[in-house]
């Protein structure tokens, strides 16, 4: 049976770790996605609070950071 080594549980431990922070970024840029298509169909920040569970002020900065970037 293999024994894994220090060097090879640290790697392993990395690796799950990076995955589970591509996966969670990849989640959020989803729910940004989402965000920013309900505000192109015209609707308001309260109720794209209400539907995607995100606070008033997490929707605000998805848009407001969408603004900005829209800019450059």
């Amino acid at each position: 049976m293999y024994r894994m080594t220090v060097e090879d549980e640290i790697r392993h431990d990395a690796m799950q770790l990076g995955m589970q922070k591509g996966m969670q970024k990849g989640m959020h840029k989803k729910q940004e996605n989402i965000v920013l298509n309900m505000f192109s169909k015209g609707l308001d920040m309260q109720t794209i609070s209400e539907y995607t569970d995100l606070d008033i002020a997490e929707v605000q900065k998805i848009r407001d950071n969408s603004l900005v970037s829209s800019k450059y």
